[in-house]
């Protein structure tokens, strides 16, 4: 067996460390969906409709489905039960009225901020010791990484 290069050794650490992060990362979500009785699958949901009502994305349960890998139905009954714990709501596209978008409710955007929040306080602490140069190129690091994971899934 062929020797790596020191470069390549560094390029195996550094995707070992993402496997790492991610899986650390589902531990944190999972703990969290504990806490407040939630799926995995509902908090995956709380995180795209907050990141798209931030971004004032519109997010029907079609767009759902795509992004997590579940059929319809699955995301029409996974709406269902959100809206009926008071965490999303339904409305039609101002734009189509053939459309219904999802939007998450006010609890809902406070729970994943109970939730989420927390999390993402601890990672920036730990960024404190970086420069912001060494946080650029982690930034693209990251980008490039999560850019070449959209291309593997087909996204």
């Amino acid at each position: 067996m062929q020797k790596m290069s020191p470069h390549q050794e560094t390029k195996y650490a550094v995707v070992d460390a993402l496997r790492r992060f991610s899986e650390i990362a589902e531990q944190a979500i999972d703990m969290g969906a504990a806490g407040k009785h939630m799926h995995r699958t509902d908090m995956r949901t709380l995180s795209i409709l907050q990141r798209n009502f931030a971004n004032g994305t519109e997010v029907t349960t079609s767009s759902i489905a795509r992004a997590l890998g579940i059929s319809a139905a699955s995301a029409t009954s996974l709406v269902d039960r959100l809206e009926s714990r008071g965490h999303a709501q339904r409305k039609r596209s101002t734009i189509d009225r053939r459309i219904v978008n999802v939007l998450p409710t006010t609890t809902a955007l406070q729970e994943a901020r109970d939730i989420f929040l927390p999390i993402s306080q601890a990672i920036l602490e730990s960024f404190d010791g970086f420069s912001e140069q060494e946080l650029t190129i982690a930034s693209e690091v990251l980008s490039s990484a999560a850019k070449a994971l959209e291309i593997h899934i087909g996204r």
